[in-house]
């Protein structure tokens, strides 16, 4: 929580018209009581509104914050701060008919509740297809294929920084290739003394450097 409250003032100082949503941090939600505790702090922090992950077993936190009158986001699908493990490629959720049945469901009783919008990550083209149709609540798909009604990617993957292929993520920039390419090319020219050149310095008054040096030249150091 401390670095998500951290994260949040940061980012809010820096936004003008933009949503800011939250995430809820692993364990900051465990039960109702401990979910508007941390949900109100992040508020303060200048967040917009907050997100937990999970389906029906959420549904007491985002009753609890709803009822208090914050926006909440609900996440099904692949939810990382639950099912990821070092090491362990992310799977898509929905390929059988029963955890494709489970996560229908899931979206329909966030929606009840009244979710302001779900997040539907990893999850087949189809399923989420299907929920964005039986759903009032807009769907944002992060891998979730072309028929939800937003589109998110991580800006990493997005700007080409991370060192994975994914299928999910279409690179709009090469900017790991890039940036690297050009840190190279700083280090070359501080050594050879390309940089800084005389573009990239701010010169003195000439008189004021004689003045300077004729009196430093008859007084001691220091």
């Amino acid at each position: 929580m401390d670095d998500m409250l951290h994260h949040v003032r940061a980012v809010r100082r820096g936004v003008r018209s933009a949503y800011l949503l939250a995430d809820l941090p692993y364990r900051s939600y465990e039960t109702p009581e401990l979910a508007l505790h941390n949900a109100r702090a992040l508020l303060e922090a200048g967040a917009d509104g907050v997100k937990p992950e999970g389906g029906r077993e959420q549904i007491p936190v985002v009753d609890a914050l709803i009822h208090e009158g914050i926006d909440v986001c609900g996440h099904i699908g692949y939810t990382p701060q639950t099912l990821s493990r070092p090491g362990k490629p992310a799977r898509v959720q929905g390929k059988s008919f029963d955890i494709a049945l489970n996560l229908v469901r899931d979206a329909e009783a966030l929606d009840a509740a009244g979710v302001m919008m779900l997040v539907l990550e990893l999850v087949t083209e189809d399923v989420a297809r299907i929920i964005t149709e039986r759903i009032e609540a807009p769907t944002i798909g992060i891998g979730a294929g072309r028929f939800c009604d937003g589109q998110v990617l991580v800006v990493t993957d997005l700007l080409g920084l991370a060192d994975v292929e994914r299928k999910m993520v279409k690179r709009y920039a090469h900017w790991r290739e890039t940036g690297s390419q050009a840190m190279h090319q700083f280090a070359e020219e501080v050594r050879a003394g390309q940089f800084p050149s005389e573009d990239n310095v701010f010169p003195s008054d000439p008189e004021d450097v004689r003045r300077l040096e004729s009196e430093l030249s008859t007084s001691p150091r220091g």
